[in-house]
């Protein structure tokens, strides 16, 4: 076999078939007439032809036959459909006698003059057959290409040209054709051709026009598209006889080299080629040779067309699947493969060696020693691509072995490596890798062979048990593969080739930093596991039970080291969850719930239920989706199973949501609110589970006993109840029971029982019925006096006890009096006074319960007054429509005069009246608050002794705690109030030793921004101090309530923004992250807010000495990449230069040369920076100064036009002058390091001496 060794270019298509005319063509035979597509005579000509070629099959030779079908061939694109129709007649008819006549001649023996005379035939018919081919074909793909232009043109009547030629396809029906005349060559190249040439080879010429015409088929999409068996299986056999039998395999080579990187359609069709070839020829040799051509070319050689890579990666993948055998003799072509620069042909190569361990695994067992050899570094080398530097290939390599666990073709010894391995890429900078790594941890779990279940506690109970049973003196061999050399880390840095731009590919995709892979994270290559050592004893083998407990254990292990790298990822997974990118949000959902569905160790998928709030559609969609598959699994309840199975299904749903609701917190719960809310409307909670809950409820579900608080079965009612009212409202009887029994009931329980006729009164529908009100509020009046059991919970019940009041007292203001007289008198004892609250003449628990009353019920007292005022508004704006209709007749009786009314009530409206009107019910409804905290109301009176108790540090914390949030409610009610305490309440968060009060603090001041704006705008610098409290919690409140104020454009930002940049740089991860985001949303406002507060920024931070230079950098770099437009680029070097005169310190300096050289330069920026040098000039004796200029000329000179550069060389040149002078000037070659001078000032001075 006659091999290229080597192609440097692709190969042009061999279907030009007309070029082989004229290398065996004998000049005595050409045409003697020329027939053109416009003349008369050609369908003439053409009916003879086929009547004659009908007759006597040998008349073809003849050139009356001959010419007018080769011409009809030549202008086949301009003919008729009728001399096309005609055309494809004579040379069926002439190609069958042709074959018919072959096969006489082969049958007798014939002279050598009739040898020659039927090779003639052939010749020339076969010319015509294979010239058909190629002209249908080609004048098919022009008719589909008008056609398409034509439905891009917006109805656009097609050319006259285009509509002649796909009219006479039509007529010729080429599609029908096409396969008959494929078959008639097929049928002409099964002669035997060496004995019609005399034992010789046939001509090579011939041998082409059967590959021209095959390729030509194959080069159309819409011949392949909808091509029967019989086609594809015609043409695998014309291009394998052509080749193997005939000597064509140079031929051969070059066509299918072309065929795949011309063509992105065919990969597939022409790996079905190779397995025809090594199944019915054995042609293993030509398919080497042919994948060795292929994988040889470089990126370079197969031209600038990106689509070439993927076409052979493709070809690849495809061989891999369809001839495993094959390209697993050969892998170490695809090892060259994984060297090369194009990163498409590495993602082939990968997804190859995943296609061969699929086949490898699907082979019966034990493997053949060549075989299993050649498998041994399969996963080896799809693990060592998951630290390519190219993000795709990252990905490709996780989408593999994912798609190896699918296909159950990963080992189990892998597992835990490729665990170890593939999750480290879960915090990978690229978002398509990071997903690529979620997809894998649940294929993990879902496809691992070992257990229905990963819990560690029954995995270690199973193991232990089996070592039990194991006899005396038993060893477990180890299974752990031997240490190899790690691979070489992707330096930090480096980029996608420049390939992933050329594709269009997303384009956080094209520059993925990769992590250092440490010694830790080296590609593991597949071994057997070690055994023992070997002895000078013969080995005994062991019982059959012994060594089915031995792989057993083995197993066991292996599973156990799976369980420990998955359960060490969980955090990552969670952490995905609140990632910006929707694609990471969704694969940790599914992440999740595969890790409770296997009992994982740590897994909380609770951790899932805040994002029920997201505006993503997507997102809240797949996290109700989630969280009905791990809480309600509906599956079994309606596959028509058994009363018992449905009851237990029943039985295990409510345990499981109760065990939620006791143990999640605040977030979880009003989330899960949500999620039960949209599982009533929808219909997913069945009324057996409602019963259950209510049995809980009572009491009276021993099933539930063990894990069922009747407050969280109460809770979970209360959130069905959101979307129907009913479910509650016919249970009320129930609910009331709960607060009226011999023993008070537990403050968890009351509570939900409150928020439980809360949400039956201001539910729409049926009210609640007088008596039951009445039982209701007289039973909380005598449990809220009460000393509770649990101090904590008390504060939650009594809350949900006033709302419910609220909701249902006709005068809720006279019972917050006495609520508020009975506490006190639990507060305080017989003849105590307020002011002897620090003497310790009073119960401290009962005083912080009293304060707690106070404030909730002056904010419910604020929220009535604005209800009551809102349904006095409604109820005259009914009556005003009322009385619309007579004021309208009158209008109309009056005429003009209406009209002139009407205009009159337009002006008012324009004029304001109705927002003066507003303004008026505003100033109402403040003038009521103020009321609510005069010294003779029923809040305010306890006002002294709320301010006295918040600044006595001798109280419990708790009893101040209570005291500063009923402040803070106060403030809220009143603006007088507000502005004379807020000095004492800022004096508090200075100096309050409790983070919990400081925090409470911190959320109140927002509340008391929005509600008091102007009183507040005095004490901002403050707000912006708490920033640097000691403790987390504190500044991540005072964070977020500054974030919300912020976008709001309820504070001004000011010049302490500088404050929130610090931020950036907290010890706590959870206020750095937030931090982020508040620029990150911030910058989106319009006028560019980032960029105008740059400057000021810089300046603060580098007046700053506690912080250092490399801290600055961090920050800044981060606010600088939000400038993303060249004219605020152009404008910031001109304000930064500015700057360098505002101080003389060389840190100063250096920070404002670093935040100049991090912009994103362009040519006029560069050239500005240039035309302000003399700002500058002074500064450049700083090592680093300087160098921070000549790396932005550095920079600027990659790819800078000729006049550009010219500009350079001279700024560069203006550089070095300047520096010189300010040297000279200083009289050394760089001055000392100033104070404050930052890190790293000793170390230049150093080097410029």
């Amino acid at each position: 076999i006659v091999l290229v060794r080597s192609l440097r270019r692709p190969l042009k298509p061999l279907s030009s078939a007309g070029t082989w005319w004229s290398r065996w063509w004998p000049t005595m035979y050409r045409p003697k007439t020329e027939f053109t597509a416009d003349g008369n005579g050609l369908l003439d000509a053409l009916t003879d032809a086929a009547e004659r070629v009908e007759d006597d099959p040998t008349a073809i030779t003849e050139h009356s036959c001959f010419d007018p079908a080769y011409g009809a061939l030549v202008h086949f694109g301009r003919t008729g459909p009728a001399e096309r129709a005609r055309a494809a007649e004579v040379v069926l008819a002439g190609l069958a006698g042709a074959v018919k006549g072959c096969k006489r001649a082969l049958s007798a023996f014939p002279s050598d003059a009739e040898l020659a005379e039927v090779r003639e035939t052939l010749k020339k018919t076969a010319f015509l057959a294979s010239r058909l081919v190629q002209e249908a074909e080609k004048a098919t793909a022009s008719g589909q290409a008008g056609a398409a232009s034509t439905a891009r043109g917006r109805g656009k009547q097609p050319p006259k040209k285009s509509a002649k030629v796909a009219k006479g396809v039509a007529e010729l029906d080429w599609a029908e054709v096409r396969e008959a005349v494929v078959v008639q060559l097929l049928e002409s190249a099964e002669l035997d051709l060496c004995a019609l040439w005399g034992h010789r080879a046939p001509d090579e010429a011939l041998v082409h026009l059967y590959t021209a015409a095959a390729t030509a088929v194959l080069e159309q999409p819409a011949a392949l598209k909808g091509s029967s068996a019989a086609l594809r299986e015609a043409l695998w056999r014309l291009l394998s006889l052509a080749a193997v039998r005939y000597g064509g395999e140079v031929g051969f080579v070059g066509a299918v080299v072309s065929l795949v990187l011309g063509y992105e359609h065919l990969p597939h069709h022409l790996a079905e080629l190779m397995r025809h070839l090594l199944d019915e020829h054995q042609a293993a040799r030509l398919v080497a040779a042919l994948v060795q051509e292929v994988t040889a070319l470089s990126p370079q050689d197969m031209g600038v067309d990106s689509a070439a890579p993927k076409n052979v990666a493709a070809f690849l993948v495809a061989l891999a699947a369809r001839a495993p055998l094959m390209l697993l003799a050969n892998a170490e072509l695809l090892l060259d493969v994984l060297a090369s620069d194009a990163y498409t042909l590495r993602c082939g190569a990968v997804s190859a060696f995943g296609q061969l361990q699929i086949a490898v695994a699907a082979m019966p067992t034990p493997l053949p020693p060549e075989v299993a050899d050649a498998a041994s570094g399969l996963i080896a080398s799809v693990v060592e691509r998951l630290h390519d530097t190219s993000s795709f290939v990252r990905a490709r390599a996780l989408a593999t072995l994912s798609h190896l666990c699918e296909s159950r073709a990963l080992p189990t010894d892998r597992f835990g490596p490729v665990a170890r391995l593939g999750l480290a890429r879960l915090a990978d900078k690229n978002a398509n890798v990071r997903r690529a790594a979620l997809q894998l941890y649940a294929r993990l779990l879902e496809f691992n062979p070992f257990c229905a279940t990963l819990r560690r506690e029954a995995l270690v109970e199973r193991r232990e048990a089996l070592c039990a049973q194991m006899p005396a003196g038993w060893r477990m061999p180890s299974d752990e593969p031997p240490a190899e050399p790690a691979e070489p880390a992707a330096k930090e840095g480096e980029e996608v080739p420049d390939e992933a731009k050329a594709t269009g590919e997303a384009a956080e995709g094209e520059a993925a930093t990769t992590e250092e892979a440490t010694g830790e994270e080296a590609a593991t290559k597949e071994t057997p596991p070690d055994t023992e050592p070997a002895s000078d004893e013969p080995s005994v083998p062991l019982p059959p039970e012994v060594a089915e407990r031995q792989m057993a254990l083995m197993l066991l292990d292996q599973a156990l080291g799976l369980h420990e790298q998955l359960s060490s990822r969980l955090g990552d997974v969670t952490n995905c969850l609140g990632s910006q990118t929707n694609s990471d949000v969704l694969e940790a959902l599914r992440a999740v719930v595969a890790a409770h569905a296997f009992e994982l160790d740590g897994a909380a998928p609770a951790e899932m239920l805040t994002l029920v709030w997201s505006r993503e559609p997507t997102v809240k969609a797949a996290v109700l989706d989630a969280a009905q598959e791990v809480w309600l699994r509906p599956t079994s309840v309606h596959g028509g199973s058994s009363a018992k199975a449905a009851a237990a299904h029943t039985v295990s749903v409510a345990l499981g949501l109760l065990e939620l609701v006791s143990s999640a917190n605040a977030a979880q719960l009003a989330s899960l609110e949500e999620v039960v809310k949209e599982w009533q409307a929808q219909q997913l909670l069945p009324s057996s589970l409602h019963a259950l809950l209510w049995e809980a409820v009572k009491g009276e579900a021993p099933e539930l006993a063990a894990g069922a608080p009747p407050s969280a079965a109460l809770a979970l009612l209360n959130m069905a109840s959101v979307a129907d009212a009913s479910v509650l409202r016919c249970k009320l009887h129930v609910v009331l029971s709960l607060l009226r029994g011999p023993r008070a009931p537990h403050p968890a329980l009351a509570r939900e029982a409150c928020v439980a006729m809360l949400r039956c009164a201001t539910a729409g529908g049926a009210t609640v019925v007088e008596a039951t009100a009445v039982s209701f509020l007289r039973s909380i009046d005598e449990l809220l006096p009460r000393p509770p059991a649990d101090a904590d919970a008390w504060f939650s019940f009594a809350e949900a006890a006033i709302n419910a009041a609220f909701a249902l007292h006709a005068a809720p203001e006279e019972w917050c009096g006495a609520l508020l007289r009975q506490l006190a008198a639990a507060a305080f004892p017989d003849g105590a006074e307020a002011a002897e609250a620090i003497e310790g003449l009073v119960c401290s628990g009962a005083l912080g319960r009293l304060f707690f009353a106070v404030g909730h019920a002056c904010i419910k007292m604020l929220e009535h007054i604005e209800a009551c005022e809102k349904a006095l508004a409604r109820r005259r704006n009914e009556l005003v429509e009322q009385e619309a209709p007579p004021a309208a007749a009158k209008k109309k009786k009056g005429g003009q005069k209406g009209a002139a009314d009407a205009g009159d009530d337009h002006l008012a409206a324009e004029l304001g009246v109705d927002a003066a009107a507003a303004e008026a019910n505003s100033d109402a409804l403040m003038a009521l608050g103020e009321a609510l905290v005069r010294p003779d109301g029923l809040i305010g009176a306890w006002a002294p002794l709320v301010c006295h108790v918040c600044s006595c540090l001798e109280l419990p914390a708790p009893t101040r705690s209570a005291a500063v949030l009923t402040l803070c409610k106060l403030m809220a009610t009143s603006g007088a109030f507000c502005e004379e305490q807020l000095p004492l309440l800022f004096t508090l968060m200075g100096r309050e030793p409790e983070q919990a009060v400081r925090a409470t603090i911190a959320v109140a001041l927002g509340d008391l921004v929005v509600r008091h704006p102007n009183r507040l705008e005095p004490w901002t610098d403050r707000l912006y101090s708490q920033l640097r409290d000691s403790d987390v919690r504190v500044r991540k409140n005072m964070l977020m309530v500054l974030t919300h104020l912020i976008l709001n454009d309820m504070v001004k930002v000011k010049g302490r923004v500088s404050e929130m940049a610090r931020c950036l740089l907290d010890e706590d991860p959870r206020v750095a992250a937030h931090a982020r985001l508040f620029f990150s949303e911030f910058a989106k406002k319009g006028s560019s807010p980032v960029y105008n507060l740059l400057p000021d920024i810089m300046s603060s931070l580098s007046s700053d000495e506690s912080l250092g230079s490399a801290p600055f950098r961090e920050v800044m770099g981060f606010l600088i990449g939000f400038i993303q437009k060249d004219r605020q680029c152009e404008a910031m070097v001109e304000k930064l230069c500015a700057r360098f005169a505002a101080s003389d310190a060389v840190a100063y300096h250096r920070n404002v040369a670093f935040c100049v050289g991090a912009l994103q330069h362009t040519e006029r920026s560069v050239r500005k920076l240039a035309e302000l040098s003399k700002l500058y000039a002074g500064t450049l004796t700083d090592d680093e100064v300087h160098a921070a200029f000549v790396a932005i000329v550095a920079k600027a000179r990659k790819g800078a036009r000729a006049e550009f550069r010219t500009a350079l060389d001279e700024f560069e040149a203006e550089l070095a002058r300047a520096r010189g002078e300010a040297v000279d000037e200083a009289g050394e070659a760089a001055p000392p390091a100033a104070d404050g001078a930052g890190e790293g000032g000793g170390e230049a001075a150093r080097l410029s001496s």
